[in-house]
């Protein structure tokens, strides 16, 4: 399992392996001493590394939340949208009901005209005619 130091951590331990490497170097020992400096300069690298990443995730996730605020209140104006949308479809089924009711109890009243006029036979005959030219009529469309 990788280890990950704090930025802190790694700052102030570079710092440290600095001076460790200034007072080795005092004494004469370059090795250690080089081998201390450039520790000390890969956790500085690493240390600012993770400043910069930082700040970069930290922009990165203002732009994600401001984001999805935006797209909150995008989903809530659609619900709203489509709330109105079904209750107007509501109210456009109940005025076709309505209307479809209507239109039988005229053509009833009608058609109890018609036999009344004409006698039950002939107005018998005329709406079978009338439904057979309205089927054509609706496979011709087609």
């Amino acid at each position: 399992m990788k280890t990950t130091w704090p930025t802190q951590w790694k700052s102030r331990l570079s710092g440290e392996l600095m001076v460790l490497a200034d007072v080795v170097a005092e004494m004469e020992q370059t090795i250690i001493a080089d081998f201390l400096y450039d520790r000390s300069e890969r956790l500085r690298e690493l240390a600012s590394d993770n400043i910069i990443r930082f700040g970069s995730l930290r922009a990165l996730s203002e732009a994600i939340e401001e984001t999805g605020s935006d797209i909150a209140e995008l989903g809530d104006n659609e619900v709203a949208e489509g709330v109105a949308r079904l209750d107007l479809a509501e109210a456009a089924r109940s005025a076709s009901n309505a209307m479809a009711n209507t239109g039988e109890s005229m053509i009833a009243e009608g058609l109890a005209t018609l036999a009344a006029a004409y006698g039950a036979n002939e107005v018998e005959g005329f709406l079978e005619i009338t439904l057979a030219e309205e089927f054509v009529q609706e496979y011709e469309e087609e």
